[in-house]
């Protein structure tokens, strides 16, 4: 951004991390996929593109990339914003704050101004401080200003800074966000009195039904290092779910990272990765190559049969998951451990994950990043301060808003109390590693540590990053990929 001498201008920026995901590690965590039907190994319809692209990368060719110059004009200000604990995560005997470096850019002239800096309750919006600070410097002079909330002035949950910087060539609005104790977020359980009882009803059907579970070696996708699976199995409803197994060729029995896809995302193999892992990556029902029988937008897929808890789609969904891990745990065969799964997923992908560990107590780990639809009911009333209607809740809203399908918002929130991860979490017994993102407009910070708290698991660490918005940064997944390896005994 760039501001002209003697011209004032307000922005909104909310400032990012400048760490970037190299592509490879974010391919190991979290890929999409082409879509490849479950037909003999002749017929496998492997997209040319895609084919083009995976050899690119086996063959550890480096895109040119064009280098080009870029100017920027100089401004009237720099400024950098330093939080008293580099996570933005404060306890009871914290001072929580910032420290506020500002230098005067403007060629010829001094500056005077203020920094006005509100503080936001980040559940409803209340505004709980201001404090105003006066502001002058000479040419190319830099202060630094102090801004402190003090210990114990604010309860326990989220808050959004807001920093408006007023000068008199310079304006700006920065956004931060700081948490307080929030390890101590516990929010009410709506657990319906028969969602247990729903769920064994839900696994009994699942278990009448035969897998027949079918793997089918994929040449065209096989390399020297990597064998590649398509792998298909009948889930609840008869469906067809299928996904995608990748499996070392130098040793056998490979520790299994089991991933489940974003909301609306078709997963591809793990082809050009992991070489220490097997990868197992799930389309669940309606997605990519699982999507025979329903195809759904991404604006219908969480509303389809949502009038219906018995034949909504997440149903179906979890159930999928969990047979997909059934699949994994029956075929040792295939070169992999059983003993050594990880479940692993980010949003839609981490709420998926988390109820596989819920049901099934053979999960050895699980890991997962900002789970969609954690504490719904907490995410209506972090929206409704917002201004604007973002996804997912946008489109419960406007479903819920046409008469004509006749479920008021309060019958749809009851209904999804059966499948909010939150009423899961105390089913959750091994080792976890969530990442949360402070500034995520999707699952808000609130909604995720309420989730975390409850979490029965006597191993468990989360991990913040304060900056991004629905993603976490590289380091993260860094220590990921080291903590499944802790988890699992892999050297």
């Amino acid at each position: 951004m760039v501001l002209f001498a003697k011209r004032k201008q307000i922005t909104n920026r909310i400032l990012l991390s400048s760490i970037a995901i190299p592509a490879l590690l974010v391919a190991s965590i979290h890929t999409f996929a082409q879509h490849t039907s479950n037909q003999p190994t002749q017929n496998v319809n492997i997209p040319e593109q895609f084919k083009r692209q995976q050899k690119e990368k086996l063959d550890n060719k480096e895109e040119k990339k064009e280098v080009k110059e870029i100017r920027v004009e100089p401004v009237d200000l720099k400024y950098t914003v330093t939080p008293f604990k580099q996570d933005c995560i404060y306890l009871d005997q914290d001072d929580p704050g910032f420290f506020v470096e500002l230098k005067n850019m403007h060629k010829d002239e001094g500056q005077k101004g203020n920094m006005v800096v509100t503080v936001q309750d980040n559940t409803n919006g209340k505004k709980l401080m201001t404090l105003t600070y006066d502001l002058s410097f000479q040419r190319n002079q830099t202060i630094t200003t102090k801004v402190a909330f003090g210990p114990g002035k604010l309860p326990t949950g989220f808050y959004k800074i807001s920093m408006v910087l007023d000068l008199d060539y310079y304006g700006d609005t920065l956004i931060y966000m700081i948490g307080i104790n929030p390890e101590k977020i516990y929010a009410p359980i709506k657990k319906p009195k028969d969602f247990d009882a729903f769920w064994a009803q839900a696994r009994n059907e699942l278990e009448q039904i035969n897998p027949n579970y079918k793997v089918t070696e994929i040449p065209e996708l096989t390399t020297k290092h990597m064998k590649t699976y398509l792998v298909e199995f009948k889930s609840l409803g008869n469906a067809t779910i299928r996904g995608w197994l990748t499996v070392p060729r130098e040793k056998k029995h490979y520790p299994v990272v089991y991933l489940m896809p974003g909301y609306g995302i078709e997963l591809q193999p793990d082809i050009a990765v992991r070489r220490d892992f097997a990868v197992f990556r799930l389309n669940i029902r309606g997605v990519g190559n699982s999507a025979d029988n329903v195809h759904l937008s991404d604006d219908k897929y969480m509303l389809y049969n949502i009038n219906n808890k018995y034949r909504y789609i997440y149903r179906g969904a979890y159930m999928d998951c969990l047979r997909g891990f059934d699949f994994l745990y029956t075929h040792p065969e295939l070169g992999i451990n059983i003993n050594k799964i990880c479940v692993n997923g980010g949003s839609q992908g981490a709420t998926l994950a988390l109820a596989v560990a819920a049901f099934d107590d053979r999960v050895k780990a699980c890991a997962v990043e900002f789970p969609l639809f954690s504490n719904l009911r907490s995410e209506f009333q972090f929206q409704s301060w917002q201004g604007k209607q973002t996804f997912p809740l946008k489109d419960f809203i406007n479903y819920t808003s046409d008469s004509r399908n006749r479920l008021a918002l309060d019958d749809l929130l009851n209904m999804w109390d059966y499948f909010d991860v939150q009423n899961f979490s105390q089913k959750i017994k091994c080792p976890l590693l969530m990442g949360v993102a402070l500034r995520d407009k999707f699952v808000p910070p609130q909604s995720i540590f309420s989730v975390y708290n409850q979490v029965a698991s006597k191993i468990k660490e989360i991990k913040v990053n304060p900056y991004k918005d629905h993603e976490m940064d590289f380091a993260y997944f860094m220590f990921e990929d080291l903590w499944i390896r802790e988890q699992l005994r892999v050297p």
